[in-house]
């Protein structure tokens, strides 16, 4: 196969343009390739400065990503545990749902159930730390390798960028493994499409797509990837060479073939597939569901910096980038846009992007200081404001990895029903608890049957009515939730302590009620207003007590009522 063609200077190529090298770097080079300050280097102390930069940027990443990982799980973790159990303990695939009043009895398919399995493994034997360790180490490990192939400032700049933009995803999380198969696989992909390599790096493909399968179902990502390059592969050449080449076609569709029915050698067979067509097209999953929600409705710095410059190298160099490769990064940047959790796929897609760009902007910074020498004034703003610009990054960055904090689950509340109820009571008592709490109680207290958990959403009750969908109308009035709560019998509410959060938050505390009313009414002002917090969360608890019901436990997180 013949390859796009080969770029010095760039790890990724760029295929079909040759940029312009000074051959003996001028001071601005210097500076731009490792932000020192404008002299001369020799190459010996160059390679050095360079080599300590990676050590100390890929520690202070991985550092990040472990101690994040310590603090936070999947939400949904009890339930992988309590699951991960069965499985282990009984050697069969998860049973029927038994674990919920409102649809027992459900036949469900659990894409994660062999991760599931050894967690619980892990759990059981104290080894949990093993889990951080591994989690952080799979999603430290592609930008190990973005690290190590920097060729100057910019990439390492780019590269502590993603790694602060992927830490609301981070955790001891079944999803992490999916983006460490999806870097392998782009991997790869790359150097077959890209580079022309030799057919053995898409052999393998069809085996990691069978065991992708049955850990995650991320691997739907990971075929749709595979088509994309083949499809773009595919118009670049016929683009090039005024005609199809079916020749060159034959081999990626025989292995893209045998991937996707390696997909199927899985514990469910086609059901898998099934349920990630029916999670995608939950229209009450793309509604509710956070991960589920576009791009723009989630409120992150080093997300927003890193969708701009995306649009900036687009915008700036687009005639300039391999068809591929700028195909690649817009391809997975709206794919995120419409759905926040394809972000940690975008961030693999768009690193040769990102890495032609900043290869791009360096040599027109170099070309334009060639036709008129920058003033050593200019040379120095631009200094500081790269190394300004750095450290300010690895500030945020330290702020995130020190002021994170997972989701808290109701710890105290579990505890008190343990210590309140006997296991009969509980086992009688027909519970609505909170969406995000529902694997805890799974796994915390066996004994009481949920109303929601996060395996849920896209099941539909015997009426055809989506879970997830009666449990948000129980938030639209009081006359909705008297109707929800008496359908299904419910004896014991578990909730978010909304009045505690209200009295203690700081927006609402100290911004003056005019101007939060002001903001919940302009439409140019609703989105800045929901990234702040500013719409106001329903105080079910003052219109549930008018209807009888009393907490008879509450802390700073949840509050239990009874009626």
């Amino acid at each position: 196969m013949r390859p796009f063609g080969k770029c010095a200077g760039s790890p990724y190529g760029q295929y079909s343009q040759k940029m312009e090298i000074v051959k003996e770097p001028s001071p601005l080079q210097n500076f731009l390739l490792f932000g020192y300050n404008g002299a001369t280097i020799p190459l010996m102390q160059r390679t050095t400065l360079v080599l300590a930069v990676k050590i100390i940027l890929a520690a202070a990443i991985l550092f990040g990503f472990l101690v994040i990982n310590a603090k936070n799980a999947d939400p949904d973790m009890g339930w992988h545990l309590k699951v991960g159990q069965e499985v282990a303990q009984t050697g069969s695939l998860p049973s029927p749902d038994r674990y919920s009043h409102t649809m027992p009895g459900t036949r469900w398919v659990n894409h994660e159930w062999l991760i599931d399995a050894a967690l619980w493994w892990l759990s059981a034997h104290n080894l949990w730390w093993l889990a951080t360790v591994l989690s952080s180490l799979l999603a430290f490990l592609p930008f190990f390798v973005w690290i190590v192939r920097a060729q100057n400032f910019g990439m390492l700049w780019l590269a502590l960028l993603g790694a602060a933009s992927i830490t609301p995803f981070l955790g001891v999380r079944p999803q992490i493994v999916s983006f460490a198969f999806f870097f392998f696989l782009f991997e790869l992909l790359r150097r077959y499409f890209e580079e022309g390599r030799q057919k053995k790096y898409l052999w393998a493909l069809p085996a990691v797509f069978l065991l992708w399968a049955n850990l995650h179902a991320g691997f739907f990502a990971g075929l749709f990837l595979f088509g994309a390059y083949a499809g773009a592969h595919a118009a670049a050449r016929w683009l090039e060479d005024k005609k199809l080449n079916l020749r060159a076609s034959v081999f990626p569709a025989a292995i893209f073939t045998a991937s996707l029915a390696g997909t199927f050698l899985n514990a469910y067979g086609w059901k898998l597939h099934a349920m990630i067509f029916q999670t995608v097209l939950s229209e009450e999953n793309m509604k509710y569901i956070a991960e589920f929600q576009p791009l723009y409705s989630y409120f992150d710095p080093s997300i927003i910096l890193l969708t701009g410059i995306a649009l900036i190298f687009t915008f700036r160099f687009f005639k300039r980038y391999p068809p591929s490769v700028l195909a690649m990064a817009l391809l997975f940047l709206a794919m995120a846009g419409t759905s926040l959790r394809h972000w940690l796929f975008f961030i693999i897609a768009a690193q040769p992007f990102l890495s032609l760009g900043v290869g791009y902007l360096k040599n027109d910074i170099v070309k334009a200081s060639g036709q008129k020498p920058f003033s050593p004034r200019t040379v120095g703003a631009l200094h500081a404001f790269a190394v300004g610009a750095f450290l300010l990054l690895s500030g945020c960055f330290g702020y995130k990895v020190v002021t994170y904090h997972g989701m808290p689950q109701p710890e105290q509340a579990a505890v008190f029903l343990e210590s309140r109820f006997t296991k009969d009571e509980l086992l009688r008592q027909v519970v609505f608890n909170e969406y995000g709490w529902g694997g805890y109680f799974i796994w915390r207290v066996p004994d009481i049957k949920i109303f929601i958990d996060g395996r849920m959403p896209y099941w539909v009750t015997k009426e055809g009515r989506p879970i997830l969908a009666e449990y948000m109308s129980f938030f639209k009035s009081e006359q909705a939730q008297e109707q929800l709560l008496e359908k299904y019998g419910v004896t014991m509410l578990i909730l978010k302590n909304t009045r505690w959060q209200k009295e203690n938050d700081f927006w609402r505390t100290h911004i003056p009620a005019p101007v939060q009313e002001r903001m919940r009414q302009s439409p140019r002002l609703k989105k800045f207003n929901a990234w702040l917090g500013g719409e106001a969360a329903p105080d079910v608890q003052e219109g549930l007590a008018r209807h009888g019901w009393r907490a008879i436990y509450q802390d700073s997180l949840a509050v239990i009522l009874i009626k």
